[in-house]
């Protein structure tokens, strides 16, 4: 999960904007943040190195999700298939 600290020091992205992003808020250039604060969209800009590491990620995430298939759309899953919590995130960033 490299890739969720990556994206939020990169975008500086809420954690929970994070949380419940969704495949289909990636766009070529950018990342639109649909849960942002206040309810409010936005557009964050990708730089490169963000987007080669994108690229990774979801090319991992769809060959795990062809084998353990989930019912949540979110962009990041725990390893049961469910969205990460705040509380997952947190200790992914203490290690």
């Amino acid at each position: 999960m490299n890739f969720c600290i990556i994206l939020l020091f990169d975008t500086g992205m809420r954690c929970n904007e994070m949380i419940l992003m969704e495949p289909e808020d990636i766009k070529p250039d950018y990342i639109l943040v649909k849960h942002g604060k206040g309810s409010k969209e936005r557009v964050v800009p990708k730089s490169p190195a963000l987007s080669k590491q994108l690229m990774k990620y979801r090319t991992l995430r769809d060959a795990y999700l062809k084998e353990y298939p989930s019912r949540h759309k979110n962009l990041f899953l725990s390893k049961n298939g469910k969205p990460l919590t705040d509380e997952a995130v947190a200790r992914m960033l203490k290690h």
